[in-house]
């Protein structure tokens, strides 16, 4: 009995029911509402930016900016050295003075320079200045030298890769 009762219910409500067509300017009345609601959206974004107006910087802005950049890449580096030439020098000198001194005693001989003897002999008493035999070969002394002209080079070589790239700057 439910089930007839249902049945005649779903018969009567299909028999019923039509189709929903909107109406012929249904999507020109839709569109229609876009469109105020857009226009009035840009004109309250219009009075706000009115109200907000973007500061626009001064004619000569780039000007300024582009001579600051120009002061500032035209300041020029200086390189400093950590050890002077000076002090290059006195230890070029130093080294190069050992080297004469070792190359002229070769196989520890006596001195042949009899000035160098003499001063050395006076301050005998006061410091002891007798080197040891190793330091007195001529595999030293040309290790030594060797070092020193390393050194040197090594100098130079530096030098003239940093006073390349100050003026690259």
């Amino acid at each position: 009995m439910m089930e007839d009762k249902n049945k005649e219910l779903d018969k009567l409500i299909r028999d019923n029911m039509e189709e929903e067509r909107p109406s012929l300017g249904f999507s020109d009345k839709i569109m229609d509402q876009i469109y105020a609601s857009e226009t009035a959206k840009e004109k309250s974004l219009g009075t706000l930016l009115q109200k907000h107006i973007i500061e626009t910087p001064s004619s000569d802005f780039t000007d300024k900016v582009m001579a600051q950049i120009q002061a500032q890449e035209s300041s020029v580096f200086v390189y400093k050295p950590v050890i002077s030439k000076n002090v290059w020098f006195t230890i070029v000198t130093f080294f190069g003075l050992v080297a004469v001194f070792s190359l002229l005693n070769l196989g520890g001989q006596e001195p042949q320079i009899d000035y160098l003897q003499e001063v050395i002999s006076k301050f005998d008493y006061s410091i002891s200045f007798k080197i040891p035999h190793e330091l007195m070969s001529p595999i030293f002394a040309l290790s030594l030298f060797a070092l020193s002209l390393f050194l040197w080079i090594d100098y130079f070589i530096h030098n003239r890769y940093n006073h390349h790239k100050i003026k690259s700057l």
